[in-house]
């Protein structure tokens, strides 16, 4: 009987359970579904046998992929990158006492802790087998699953809420409007971590965030710019108007509660449609008016509202953070008031309107701002 010898120490990833392992199989099986058409992931779960099958057509693993950091997937559309995902689960489920089989074309793979005469100590092995039952399936068949692990397995994973209250937003991610979901972040569907502030859940397609290698934490700047966008685009899926005045009034909600969801909002350019954009500056400058009156107007810092009252003694300068002044100043009623022939034009003031008028990351942005307070008129 061939074998092929993994040498993985059964002691490897320890703090690694049963959601890890599953996570990594479903993970392999949802990315197949995705890099074709007719390989569609088929899961199903006995209770009385504790068995799990997972498993998709036209489908197969080449022996080479046994190599620890050998991978076909491209790492771009898929979750998985690093050529560790299903080895480590096969040691993890075998570690705990589960026993596997994996119908894979024209053979059958059974995976067992074995004494390595070589090593001298524990290591994986495959069994070869020939499949008298060749269907072009690719399959996991894992017995001693308990019924426990798999309902925890379940929610994370939203391949088993198919109808839970979501929002994609183009390619960009989808935004998970169920309240249980609040704070989750998936990739593909698939339970990543928590983070902590934010108002809604997200699952992100893999090209679209930066994971660590065990997937599951992710990069915060990365994760928050992000959701950001997918805010800023949201008015492009919405079908009514009554679904935009909706959406405008979270996002208002969220501005003015500083959550991470909205973090970068009026950092990010976008020119298409913007309705919903400028649905939230005619709240953020009503909102201000009700604050402060009429006469009120924005400035960023005191050198700017010593210029206002001087010059203007009729008006009401009132120093706001950036986002605030931002969003006042893209309101049609605020610019109706015409508020820029009060103020004095420096290259910083045409700076910044061309910041807000141009998507540019928030460190380029300090970097120019801080430049153009240096430049004066020749």
């Amino acid at each position: 009987m061939p074998s092929y010898q993994l040498t993985i120490s059964p002691d490897y990833v320890p703090d690694w359970g049963s959601n890890e392992a599953l996570r990594e199989l479903f993970q392999n099986g949802i990315d197949r579904e995705n890099e074709t058409d007719d390989s569609k992931f088929y899961v199903n779960y006995t209770v009385f046998d504790r068995r799990l099958i997972l498993g998709n057509p036209n489908t197969y693993l080449h022996k080479s992929t046994l190599l620890l950091g050998k991978t076909t997937k491209d790492g771009k559309t898929t979750i998985g990158k690093y050529g560790e995902g299903y080895k480590l689960a096969l040691l993890v489920l075998l570690r705990q006492g589960c026993r596997i089989r994996i119908e894979n074309s024209n053979e059958v793979w059974i995976p067992r802790i074995v004494k390595s005469r070589t090593f001298g100590c524990d290591i994986i092995q495959i069994e070869v087998l020939k499949n008298k039952n060749d269907d072009g399936w690719l399959r996991y068949i894992i017995d001693g699953v308990t019924p426990e692990q798999y309902s925890d397995f379940q929610e994370k994973c939203l391949l088993f809420y198919p109808n839970t209250p979501s929002l994609k937003v183009n390619d960009e991610g989808t935004i998970l409007l169920d309240p249980r979901f609040k704070s989750k972040i998936f990739c593909n569907g698939l339970y990543v971590c928590s983070y902590e502030g934010l108002e809604y859940g997200y699952s992100i397609p893999p090209d679209k965030i930066f994971l660590n290698r065990d997937r599951n934490k992710v990069d915060s700047f990365n994760l928050t710019w992000r959701t950001s966008i997918i805010w800023r685009f949201i008015d492009e899926v919405l079908s009514t108007h009554q679904k935009q005045e909706e959406y405008s009034k979270k996002i208002f909600d969220m501005l003015r509660k500083n959550v991470p969801d909205v973090q970068y909002y009026t950092d990010i350019y976008h020119y298409a449609k913007d309705s919903i954009y400028a649905d939230v500056c005619e709240m953020e400058y009503k909102d201000f008016i009700k604050r402060h009156g009429v006469k009120a107007v924005v400035v960023k810092d005191e050198k700017e509202r010593d210029f206002i009252r001087k010059k203007y003694g009729d008006l009401v300068p009132i120093v706001v953070p950036e986002r605030e002044y931002i969003l006042i100043g893209g309101s049609s009623s605020y610019k109706h008031f015409n508020i820029s022939s009060y103020k004095e034009e420096t290259p910083l003031t045409w700076v910044q309107e061309w910041l807000e008028n141009n998507d540019v990351l928030p460190d380029k942005k300090a970097l120019l701002l801080a430049e153009a307070e240096k430049w004066r008129y020749a």
